[in-house]
């Protein structure tokens, strides 16, 4: 893209740094700007269409692994999991500002100006290197704060942005690049926490005491449909919870480490919030692990039996098992090989909880690699928690940006894999092994009606999935060694005739150390799963309140939405008022509905109601 007068060049450039001096004594000069500055200052003449929006391939194979490889490595699945959990917290911070200026609240009391914050924001040293919120300060002025002066959520939104930048992760990132992603996200999400705490207070000044609530109460938040929840709260004694009309709530009260937990499941209402009495209780748990290699709860069963690991739901079962994979020594001390992990030696154990059953397998995958497995029975679920123990480092994998790596994978019977795209549930083109773009989870129908539907559902961020149809299987990867960071620093050598010559060495990543995943198995059909992976990706804010014995109820709703297959996507001020924007995850044609107004949606539709 060229000024009209030749005088301006704009292309897309690679991040490695560039020799500015050099550049300017041949009389070129690099400057950063943003694309409204650039229209602005020079303007648009030309317009392109772009060849496909789908990069080098319409097709998802495994030489052409598309997101997947940028999910691959145990950090990169940390930053996306830091990702989601600012959003989600954006998400009901938003709620909570629109519900402000819907119930009659004081929405600027919520969303307060910048310069009343209450929040100090964590440390961001990297900012010396990467752009920072002082750097474009229109962006937030014309897109993020509806009247132009930033508030608290519009500085948390900025933050987002310079978080969810894609260099965080990518080809060849950068640690201190990353480092200064994850900073802005907590720093996004501090900052929506304390406008959710500021509505929190708010309504419990509005909100009738609890009848028995000795010990203080809890507001929680529930920005999705109606639903049931594990809530954990810390308290400063032994407590046990209470309903706002004083009705004792089943609670597992403990002491970890030292800190007082009271946890239960709570009955939370739809788009809304309840305030919850803390009872000081005798009551106490103390849960422990004992010898066992079978558990059974709610319905659901897990066993480890004569190397097979099973997960089953009344007749419908599914085997878990790790994938073979390339394990290699970096220094060259251990010879590389192939481990083909099974369960056969592994160490089982059981606990009974007052909230399900769990069943740990403990097994070493090979020398200086452990696998620690967790089967978690639940009333609604099974969860399914994965760490990895790396003693010493080592490569896994093909290397490269290949994606394959530990893989724990689910097998049920051939079917049709379907997986989750922003806004839509897709079924998968092909029958054999493919690494696919997953948002949130992958599932698998079965040809055979009597053989298992079920879906997993990554609850800690985006992760690498791989999914095989044909061999009824779902996989993700646990971590694998891309070839990436680099090794030495990159460089831009410039010829005489002005072109110039990037250099840079990328180091296949060693995995040490521990890294962590958290998964839910349901089983249902796609639809199910999606409606399941709402639900458990939307966290509940918890918020120390003390009531002030107003005239609202202990818990309400406070957007009625409809169908229950209907999904908020954002909750939004603007000048003109509320906006709800919503999408429907039932795959079909639907009547949608928010607080009275309906709209009608095309399958996986997309529609903003303002109220």
């Amino acid at each position: 893209m060229r000024s009209p007068d030749g005088a301006y060049s704009r292309s897309p450039v690679t991040y490695e740094p560039l020799p500015r001096a050099a550049l300017a004594a041949r009389g070129k000069i690099i400057d950063w700007t943003t694309v409204d500055r650039y229209e602005e200052e020079v303007g648009t003449q030309h317009q392109f269409a772009a060849v496909s929006p789908f990069g080098h391939s319409d097709d998802d194979r495994p030489e052409s692994p598309s997101f997947s490889r940028w999910v691959s490595d145990p950090e990169d699945i940390a930053w996306h999991g830091q990702a989601v959990t600012a959003l989600d917290a954006l998400r009901t911070a938003g709620l909570a500002k629109a519900a402000a200026q819907i119930h009659g609240l004081d929405p600027k009391a919520v969303d307060a100006p910048l310069a009343a914050a209450w929040t100090t924001e964590p440390d961001n040293a990297w900012d010396h290197y990467f752009e920072h919120v002082f750097e474009y300060p229109e962006v937030e002025a014309r897109y993020l704060a509806p009247d132009g002066q930033p508030t608290i959520l519009s500085r948390a939104w900025h933050q987002a942005l310079i978080g969810l930048n894609s260099d965080a992760s990518g080809w060849v990132p950068w640690a201190p690049r990353t480092r200064h992603r994850m900073v802005a996200l907590h720093t996004a999400q501090a900052l929506a926490q304390e406008v959710i705490a500021r509505f929190a207070w708010q309504v419990a000044q509005r909100a009738a005491c609890p009848p028995r609530a000795e010990g203080g109460c809890v507001l929680a938040l529930n920005a999705a449909p109606a639903r049931t929840a594990e809530l954990a709260i810390a308290t400063a004694q032994p407590m046990a919870l209470a309903e706002p009309d004083g009705a004792p709530i089943p609670t597992a009260t403990l002491l970890q480490g030292g800190q007082w937990v009271a946890r239960a499941r709570v009955a939370l209402p739809s788009y809304g919030y309840k305030v919850l009495g803390l009872v000081p209780t005798n009551s106490v748990e103390r849960w422990q692990w004992r010898q066992g290699h079978a558990i059974e709860f709610s319905g659901r069963r897990a066993t480890l039996e004569n190397g097979l690991l099973t997960i089953a739901q009344g007749e419908q079962a599914v085997t878990v098992s790790v994938a073979p994979f390339a394990l290699a020594d970096p220094a060259g001390l251990a010879p590389q090989e192939t481990v083909v992990p099974d369960w056969h030696g592994a160490q089982c154990r059981v606990r009974r909880t007052s909230l399900g059953e769990d069943l740990e397998i403990l097994a070493e995958v090979a020398w200086t690699v452990w696998l620690r497995v967790v089967i978690g029975l639940r009333h609604d679920r099974v969860d399914l928690a994965a760490d990895l123990f790396f003693d010493a480092p080592r490569t896994v994998g093909r290397r490269r940006f290949d994606p394959e790596g530990v893989v724990l994978q689910l097998t049920g019977r051939p079917g049709s894999a379907y997986y989750d795209i922003p806004f839509a549930t897709i079924r998968h083109c092909g029958m054999e092994p493919a690494f696919v773009a997953v948002q949130r989870f992958a599932a698998l129908l079965p040809d055979d009606p009597d053989g298992p539907a079920f879906g997993l559902i990554a609850l800690s961020g985006n992760q690498s999935f791989k999914v095989a149809g044909r061999a009824g299987i779902i996989g993700v990867g646990l971590g694998a060694s891309k070839q990436a960071r680099p090794a030495v620093r990159p460089a831009c050598v410039l010829a005489g005739d002005g072109t110039a010559q990037h250099t840079v060495v990328p180091a296949p990543d060693p995995l040490c150390g521990e890294s962590r995943h958290r998964f839910a198995v349901v089983f249902g059909s796609p639809v199910q799963v999606a409606l399941a992976a709402y639900k458990l990706r939307t966290g509940v804010p918890l918020v120390r309140v003390e009531p002030g014995r107003g005239d609202w109820p202990g818990e309400q709703s406070l957007f009625t939405i409809a169908p229950d297959t209907a999904r908020v996507i954002a909750f939004r001020t603007a000048r003109e008022g509320v906006e709800v924007a919503l999408n429907d995850l039932s795959g079909q044609a639907a009547v949608v509905s928010c607080q009275g107004r309906s709209v009608h949606m095309a399958a996986y539709g997309l529609a903003t109601v303002r109220l």
